[in-house]
């Protein structure tokens, strides 16, 4: 009798193991699925700058039109201008030197590095939203993705202290970025050039943007 209950211990406990490691493996899975999972949005956050930059030249070859380079050429003139600036106050990125902090896996701006791209989103939205005001024509889709990718891409570099108690640096990139899109889209208004805005006064309203793709 005993010998048949210690069979059968026996026999559950190599069931309760199987289970167990299956378990485990599930675990290991599903940490790996996560791991996966914040290394692509850490990646998103890191390259949001290219990101931007690549879907405007991108319009420009589908739509057969120079806007997106000329988004991008008025985009380097202010990054350029944002970089002398800082230059000038004798303003650095302390966390630029360390080599372990996700702000410094890209070295876009050798000044203030960790808010480079808040200030890309700053001018790109605006740049777009004004033309959008202007022409009654605003695309709510468009905007609300940017403006989601924006507050990710500064949850992201809360989270991995890229921007810890710097919030009046944040803030100065985002006022600095949206001045610059509004000084810029100004300009081109006031010389009747907005027809190389993304959204110009041509358009009529509620009328989509059409591309042509030649095969």
């Amino acid at each position: 009798m005993f010998h048949v209950i210690w069979q059968k211990l026996l026999q559950l406990n190599k069931y309760y193991f199987y289970y167990h490691n299956i378990l485990n493996m599930q675990n290991s899975n599903t940490n790996i699925n996560m791991q996966n999972m914040q290394n692509v949005i850490y990646i998103i956050s890191v390259f949001s700058p290219i990101i931007l930059g690549c879907l405007a030249i991108a319009s420009s070859f589908i739509c057969q039109n120079f806007k997106g380079i000329i988004y991008i050429a008025f985009l380097l003139l202010a990054c350029i201008i944002r970089n002398y600036v800082y230059i000038l106050n004798g303003k650095t990125d302390s966390i630029i030197n360390n080599p372990s902090a996700l702000c410094s896996k890209i070295l876009y701006s050798k000044t203030h590095n960790s808010t480079f791209s808040i200030f890309i989103f700053a001018f790109t939205i605006l740049y777009l939203l004004i033309p959008m005001i202007y022409t009654n024509n605003i695309n709510f889709w468009l905007l609300s993705g940017l403006i989601g990718y924006f507050l990710l891409d500064i949850f992201i570099k809360i989270n991995k202290q890229c921007i810890h108690n710097n919030a009046g640096n944040v803030i100065i990139n985002i006022i600095t970025g949206s001045v610059s899109a509004g000084v810029i889209v100004l300009i081109l208004y006031l010389n009747n050039l907005s027809e190389y805005l993304f959204y110009n006064k041509t358009m009529k309203q509620n009328e989509p943007i059409k591309c042509v793709v030649s095969l």
